[in-house]
């Protein structure tokens, strides 16, 4: 099964990055990132991610970013 997640950056603070998520089948989900600490957290699931797989990778996706030092105003997910 194919994934193609669209990233978008939505929201930033000194503290937060704030993203929405979503793919050609669901509805947009949020997450955000910690800067200090690079805790991931689901804010709002996408409807229709029944099982966290779209938030998963788009959080996988942001930790890579935030691994070094970046934090994209968008990006996505490809498998």
């Amino acid at each position: 099964m194919a994934f193609y997640i669209t990233i978008n950056k939505i929201a930033k603070t000194a503290d937060i990055c704030t993203y929405e998520f979503f793919d050609q089948e669901t509805s947009k989900g949020t997450l955000q990132i910690r800067k200090d600490t690079g805790d991931v957290s689901e804010i709002m699931a996408a409807p229709g991610d029944t099982a966290g797989r779209i938030f998963e990778r788009a959080a996988i996706e942001v930790l890579r970013h935030w691994n070094i030092g970046e934090y994209p105003v968008e990006t996505c997910w490809a498998s």
